[in-house]
């Protein structure tokens, strides 16, 4: 049978059907002999790789903003740190997200597995990370990130006893130190590159499942693209075959 090496790349373009209605994200492949056809693989195996991707798609997501943020750490424009907060925000709950189970994924990272590598110090800002996920960013729980306190002020002369006011003094954390920043760009670093090994072998997992398929039921199970102008394509991969 033949087999296709796989691609590194694994952009999704977006391909249009006969009547304009667009169908499933793919990627549209190039080989001499014209477009390649394409089967889309549903099996378990195949499944765990579509999470791995996403995955480390979303950690990319963390360590980008987490760049931002620490570039703009000392900032005093109020509007920069309005934004640091949220960019903030969003690498929190992105980060839990990979560390949190779902039904979208079938794949859920694991301390023991994919904090490997880590120090002790980056598995305490890996907890402290996950505890602002899951009480205070995310949800609402008790934690040092965020305190409201109620005051009842009384009368400063205790011969005209009474109540002056009500007041609330409400603290979040607006700011993180820098140092601390940089600590946790190192250990999301870290599980990019567990994910990315990971994902590494799910590959070569699927691609050997794939290969032990009949290639003419891959041909019977195929899409073959009728457009060669699919929209969105960026660029073409050129794909030659070896023989197996």
């Amino acid at each position: 049978m033949t087999a296709i090496e796989d691609s590194a790349d694994e952009s999704g373009i977006l391909h249009v059907g006969d009547k304009g209605v667009p169908l499933e994200p793919v990627m549209v492949m190039s080989h001499d002999a014209g477009i390649c056809p394409y089967v889309q693989l549903r099996t378990h195996k195949a499944r765990r790789l579509a999470s791995l991707t996403l995955i480390r798609k979303d950690l990319g997501h963390v360590r980008a903003a987490l760049a931002l943020v620490i570039k703009h750490a000392d900032t005093k424009d109020n509007e920069k740190k309005f934004i640091n907060r949220h960019l903030w925000f969003s690498a929190v709950v992105t980060y839990g997200k990979c560390f949190t189970s779902g039904s979208g994924r079938t794949v859920t990272l694991k301390n023991t597995k994919d904090l490997r590598g880590v120090t002790a110090e980056q598995k305490s800002l890996h907890e402290e990370m996950m505890e602002t996920r899951h009480n205070y960013v995310a949800h609402a729980g008790a934690t040092k990130s965020e305190q409201v306190v109620t005051w009842l002020f009384l009368h400063p002369d205790p011969s005209k006893k009474g109540i002056v006011r009500l007041g609330n003094l409400s603290i979040s954390m607006n700011r993180l130190e820098p140092t601390k920043l940089v600590g946790i760009l190192r250990l999301v670093e870290r599980v990019i590159g567990n994910v990315h090994e990971s994902l590494c072998k799910a590959r070569e997992s699927v691609l050997q499942e794939a290969n032990e398929s009949p290639i003419d039921d891959l041909y019977e199970r195929a899409i073959f693209p009728k457009s060669e102008n699919p929209v969105g394509v960026e660029q073409r991969i050129d794909v030659h075959p070896t023989e197996s």
